[in-house]
């Protein structure tokens, strides 16, 4: 979620066009680009960084975080931003647990295979190990975690872009 939520930035920040209402519109004028975007948001979210000044990878925004997103979207008076609070406003255990299962997949230690196996505790399902979760079912589900999932970010997605 956290690239969605990144891209969807930049996308309003240089005013994508958006079907229900023409071009997304903001107080930054002179934002055309998504370096200049990102420095605004930067800015905005690093109050104690001077102006003018250099800033790192490590001062981007959390992405991973919906707030940031919805801070932003505040900050910069996206036309759209009333879509945005509504779509982020449904928050589905999803946003946390496929990152922790990510981690899991991406780095294979005993961490992250502790992290991802409170995952089965988390969602009732039956999984020897982090490798079985994603085609576990829940209980009372007709599909595998793994597709219910990805149905809560398809339709986030879908209501951030309507």
């Amino acid at each position: 979620m956290g690239r969605v939520c990144e891209e969807l930035f930049f996308s309003c920040a240089i005013k994508a066009r958006i079907p229900s209402a023409g071009h997304v519109n903001h107080i930054y004028a002179g934002i055309s680009t998504a370096n200049q975007a990102m420095t605004q948001a930067v800015y905005f979210l690093n109050p104690r960084l001077p102006p003018g000044s250099n800033w790192s990878r490590r001062s981007e925004p959390n992405w991973i975080d919906p707030s940031t997103l919805i801070k932003l979207a505040t900050h910069f008076a996206f036309s759209n931003r009333n879509d945005i609070y509504a779509a982020l406003s449904y928050q589905p255990d999803t946003l946390r647990s496929l990152p922790e299962l990510r981690n899991f997949f991406a780095h294979k230690n005993l961490r992250t295979f502790k992290v991802a196996m409170g995952l089965v505790t988390k969602h009732g399902v039956k999984a020897g190990n982090p490798e079985e979760i994603i085609f576990a079912f829940a209980p009372g589900r007709p599909q595998t975690l793994l597709q219910d999932w990805i149905d809560d970010l398809v339709f986030m997605v879908e209501y951030l872009c309507k």
